[in-house]
């Protein structure tokens, strides 16, 4: 079986997801961690519905 595409996907409305990400948002001292945490990375603004409409 050959795979022709690999989607990474979040759902940022997940509640497990939720509690994980502000466990480490508490984590403010180490800037790596405070900018992957920001909201925006994970806000749906309908990509996964783009990416697979494009391939």
């Amino acid at each position: 079986m050959d795979i022709d595409l690999v989607v990474l996907w979040v759902d940022g409305n997940d509640s497990e997801h939720i509690k994980i990400l502000n466990k480490y948002k508490n984590m403010q001292d180490e800037n790596k961690i405070r900018e992957g945490t920001i909201s925006a990375r994970f806000r749906n603004n309908d990509e996964l519905k783009y990416l697979l409409r494009s391939v």
